[in-house]
């Protein structure tokens, strides 16, 4: 792990309600919603915001334009590009969520993220980082090009690494360094 297997997690987690472990009274919908959220759909969102204006910049013609791209061509092109951004990024936020599992028990703010109350059991939290993730980098370098998987499998592997509790500058020293 990132070592960060500090006491206070340990005294955290023993101290924790006994109401804070799995139930077998979760729905199916609780389930969903609990493996949605280790994925952190927001940021997500985010993310696909600002890939379509990219890729329009990138293209420097309007789709349908005379002389540009065909719009059926860019069209898929902008569809396995945001379903491969969707999946790198969901399975970084899920890979990051059990990472930071123990450190999510210590703070309010996250304490109420789907693996410090037991809704997901931390096998299946990586098990839903590594297969999107894995099918993500299959599908960029498939359907859209080398570079962007290029791109996802670097930017996966620099979240799982990068700790959360590191400063920008430890992240530009990283990779500076590599």
């Amino acid at each position: 792990m990132r070592g960060r297997s500090w006491g206070r997690c340990a005294q955290a987690a023993a101290a924790a309600p006994e109401g804070d472990t799995a139930s077998s009274t979760h729905t199916t919908g609780d389930t969903i919603r609990a493996y949605v959220a280790l994925t952190k759909p927001r940021i997500i969102a985010l993310l696909l915001v600002t890939t379509v204006p990219a890729m329009v910049l990138a293209t420097r013609d309007l789709p349908g334009a005379r002389g540009g791209i065909d719009w059926a061509d860019w069209g898929a092109l902008v569809f396995w590009t945001m379903l491969g951004g969707t999946l790198a990024a969901g399975s970084a936020n899920a890979i990051n969520c059990y990472l930071d599992r123990d450190i999510d028990l210590l703070m309010t703010r996250t304490r109420r993220r789907p693996l410090p109350p037991h809704q997901v059991e931390p096998e299946r939290a990586v098990v839903l980082g590594i297969v999107p993730g894995r099918i993500s980098i299959a599908g960029m370098a498939w359907f859209v090009h080398l570079l962007p998987q290029l791109a996802s499998r670097h930017n996966i592997r620099l979240y799982e690494v990068t700790p959360a509790d590191e400063s920008l500058e430890s992240v530009f020293a990283y990779l500076v360094a590599r």
